[in-house]
């Protein structure tokens, strides 16, 4: 599977197929992704990711996942996901 472009930086999702991403949101300052995922018949989870340099034998910059919740609703879901962008600043 070919990696996405997404603000500036590559996304390899490593995620199980069946599981839908519902949002995905950028920092302002494009440096934190986070996406909503929802487990089919199940929960929602957010990951949330930062954009690192690429190792030696990757061309340009990659995002790497750093925050992973497990939540019951999408407006919970999205709540956290928007709260993970605001972190940094």
């Amino acid at each position: 599977m070919e990696p996405e472009f997404i603000g500036g930086a590559y996304f390899s999702c490593t995620e199980p197929v069946t599981w839908d991403c519902c949002a995905s949101y950028i920092s302002f300052d494009s440096q934190r992704l986070a996406r909503v995922y929802q487990v089919p018949d199940s929960f929602f989870r957010v990951l949330g990711y930062v954009k690192i340099p690429g190792a030696p034998q990757w061309i340009g910059e990659w995002w790497a996942e750093e925050h992973r919740v497990q939540v019951g609703s999408i407006g919970e879901a999205e709540q956290l996901a928007q709260g993970f962008l605001v972190a940094s600043e």
